[in-house]
């Protein structure tokens, strides 16, 4: 074993060096600084800005304590439902795209030319009909639907 370290005159720097690194391990949350830019950009850092600029304001957030066991739970239970929802498989596409391309009840399909609001308005619903068989619960669509349905803006004019 080595003399230097386990001699009795290195005894109390060893323990000033222990203190010391034990001392700066403990704080092992950073405080959290919130600040504004002079071109209006807000920041957040655990270190001061290295320049800013005269009457800039620091402000220090509040540490956000961990999650109780329950609301942690509760996380967990929407994430795994949201993965459920992901999961299912979607509708087959053929019904979808065979409800998009059915004209609605005595109207054929618009020209691509005609930009009448009433052919705006057939086109987008006709998308939109695409879009059912990729639908999630929560409200959003399968990014697949997007490669099989057409991108319709909803138009301006008011539906007929």
């Amino acid at each position: 074993m080595n003399t230097l370290l386990t001699s009795a005159a290195h005894r109390p720097a060893l323990a000033a060096l222990a203190a010391c690194l034990l001392a700066t391990a403990l704080p092992a949350t950073a405080q959290i600084k919130r600040w504004v830019d002079e071109r209006g950009v807000v920041h957040y850092s655990d270190a001061l800005p290295t320049r800013t600029a005269p009457g800039t304001q620091v402000e220090s957030i509040a540490p956000v304590p961990p999650l109780s066991a329950a609301d942690q739970a509760a996380a967990d239970a929407r994430l795994q439902k949201y993965r459920d929802d992901l999961a299912q498989p979607a509708r087959p596409a053929a019904s979808a795209a065979s409800a998009a391309a059915a004209p609605q009840a005595g109207a054929s399909a618009p020209r691509p030319d005609d930009q009448s609001c009433a052919a705006q308005w057939q086109r987008y619903n006709a998308a939109y009909a695409c879009m059912d068989g990729y639908r999630l619960k929560g409200g959003g669509v399968r990014p697949e639907a997007f490669d099989k349905c057409p991108v319709v803006a909803q138009p301006s004019c008011p539906p007929p």
